[in-house]
């Protein structure tokens, strides 16, 4: 007698045989899992793009302020030294609060140096041309003198060996430009234009031998209210910025 086999069942509203469907469902939830297995992988990649650039954008613009924070340091020596003739050795300070700068703190260094442009020693007959300076070898030392106004002479001065013809003058009563027509004794001297103040000032005197650098250095995270901050430079949040004239 011959054993019947079963038959596959078959679903009365489609007519397709049911193994054949739950084959066709089984691909499909593997196509769904690969599709959000994919899609949560790009859509991590996008954020992680996004961030990336966002921490890079914040960086360049911390930078570009970190720059112009060095700069108005530069600008600020500068001005001390063209202006109120103070060659300050190390100057530090913070930027004003409430503006884009106000995180940053900048130092200012200035420093003299007694060689001509082109790196050459002056002769030793030049030397005496050169400015007297502070003990700190750094800063103009300024020599007190009295003034007349609308004369050009500067009389009871402690001692005019160290200055010569030609030098530089700057200091109250003292027009700009002005410099030494005439050192005419050991306490007096003639300027190329009259004083515009009287009285005892005190007067510095700058040779054209003389050359000044000025270095600015901004930080967002000073040490002891300076810059730079060497214990932080490699930290990702640290920028620094430097800047350095010389004339």
């Amino acid at each position: 007698m011959m054993q019947k086999l079963p038959t596959q069942a078959v679903d009365p509203a489609s007519g397709l045989r049911l193994r054949r469907r739950s084959r066709q469902r089984g691909f499909s939830l593997f196509s769904a899992i690969f599709l959000v297995v994919m899609l949560s992988a790009l859509g991590a990649a996008i954020v992680k793009v996004s961030t990336s650039s966002q921490i890079g954008g914040a960086i360049e613009i911390q930078g570009e302020r970190a720059y112009q924070a060095a700069r108005a340091g530069i600008e600020w020596g500068l001005y001390r030294q063209l202006r109120n003739d103070n060659c300050a050795a190390v100057t530090s300070f913070a930027l004003p609060a409430g503006t884009t700068l106000s995180n940053f703190t900048v130092t200012v260094t200035c420093q003299i140096t007694r060689t001509p442009v082109d790196g050459v020693a002056p002769p030793t007959n030049q030397l005496a041309r050169a400015s007297p300076l502070n003990p700190d070898g750094l800063t103009l030392k300024p020599l007190a003198g009295t003034l007349v106004a609308g004369v050009a002479e500067v009389n009871n001065l402690a001692d005019t060996s160290i200055l010569a013809d030609g030098m530089i003058v700057r200091g109250p009563g003292i027009a700009r430009d002005t410099r030494i027509l005439n050192v005419t004794g050991p306490n007096t001297l003639t300027l190329t234009v009259p004083a515009t103040l009287g009285g005892v000032q005190n007067l510095t005197y700058m040779s054209d031998l003389d050359r000044y650098t000025l270095r600015s250095t901004a930080c967002n995270q000073p040490l002891a209210g300076a810059c730079p901050h060497a214990a932080t430079s490699n930290d990702p949040d640290y920028v620094q910025r430097v800047l350095e004239v010389r004339f």
